[in-house]
């Protein structure tokens, strides 16, 4: 059954109902082993059908306002409890097929044509805030998947095993990569082709967890990007993030967009010096000072500007200039202009988290 069916045909309270079992569930848990990827999928089927459900109700264009409240409050809380669940399942001991060679295998980048070519993360490596958990598009469309949310841990299973691990477990975990660093640049060239065959020229670019936070594991992170650029300089790497840990980040390697959320997010003192600072413009409130401002564009519609400031414009008119390439924009990619000025880093006393 499709996100349609799920969107036409799913009681929204009934499925509420099944998230809030299903939370509890998880939290209290234990860890299993398994003996296959399949056979851990199956083990997580049901749990990642009924969060799907409930994402997909929460995105209706029609729905009560209190009920798309609740159910969007219980998105993240679900979908980071199934990630943690999966993560310990491929940590148990006694797990017994090569948890690392799946992980190392070509999907470790991913290639679409909106993204592009790209790195996925869970959401369980995030630090949300009320509004970025909910809203995340990682709720939205085939990013919700089974598929894909096993993607994004087993891409974090091995982050974390690069980010704990000795020298010789790290330099392991970069050589297997290799073909697929490989394999990467040469999509990423290809996706800089198409564009010029459109009349755009760009740089070739890889996002780096376009869902997701990286930058919870910088070290490994960094070590990408460096394998990235020692086989393609020209390759641009670029990061989303609002992680507490993105100062460990490479500028050297790295185009870094530090994302805010209002003149007050307490994030700001730990955006980097040398990130380029955008906002999430919930609800249309634009930043003034923010670099790129992105204006909500998803639930079937597109929040409506409120303020001053530079607006990305894919998000100002998505089903005009659905990507990047169309709107013939490379504002997010490009190196950061350090002669602009920076927004003033708040110190606030305390970090709101979901």
């Amino acid at each position: 059954m499709g996100a349609r069916d799920y969107s036409i045909q799913l009681d929204p309270l009934e499925t509420l109902s099944k998230g809030g079992i299903l939370l509890a569930q998880l939290r209290t848990a234990s860890a299993e082993a398994s003996d296959s990827l399949r056979e851990l999928k199956r083990r997580h089927a049901s749990a990642c059908k009924t969060y799907y459900q409930l994402a997909a109700i929460s995105r209706r264009k029609l729905l009560d306002a209190e009920v798309r409240e609740a159910c969007t409050r219980r998105l993240y809380p679900i979908r980071s409890s199934i990630e943690r669940s999966i993560l310990a399942d491929l940590c148990h001991p006694e797990t017994s097929f090569a948890v690392e060679s799946e992980a190392v295998s070509p999907s470790f980048f991913g290639v679409s044509a909106k993204q592009g070519v790209s790195i996925r993360y869970p959401l369980q490596a995030c630090v949300p805030t009320s509004r970025c958990g909910g809203g995340c598009y990682a709720h939205d469309g085939r990013d919700r998947e089974i598929h894909h949310i096993f993607r994004g841990v087993l891409n974090y299973w091995l982050g974390l095993r690069y980010e704990n691990g000795t020298d010789e477990v790290r330099a392991r975990i970069l050589r297997l990569l290799r073909p697929g660093i490989r394999r990467a640049v040469i999509a990423a060239r290809l996706d800089r082709s198409n564009a010029q065959k459109g009349g755009y020229e760009r740089p070739a670019r890889i996002r780096f967890s376009h869902v997701g936070e990286i930058a919870a594991t910088p070290r490994f992170a960094n070590a990408l990007a460096q394998a990235v650029k020692k086989y393609d300089r020209s390759v641009s790497c670029v990061i989303y993030t609002r992680h507490p840990k993105a100062a460990e980040l490479n500028p050297n390697l790295f185009v870094v967009n530090f994302t805010v959320e209002g003149p007050n997010d307490a994030r700001r003192k730990f955006a980097p010096q040398t990130a380029r600072l955008v906002s999430s413009a919930w609800d249309g409130v634009l930043i003034e000072d923010a670099e790129i401002n992105f204006l909500e564009h998803h639930i079937g519609r597109i929040a409506t500007a409120q303020g001053t400031g530079n607006i990305c414009p894919v998000t100002a008119s998505h089903q005009e200039t659905p990507s990047c390439d169309s709107a013939r924009c490379n504002r997010c990619f490009a190196p950061v202009d350090n002669s602009i000025v920076r927004l003033r880093r708040g110190r606030p006393e305390s970090l709101p988290t979901q």
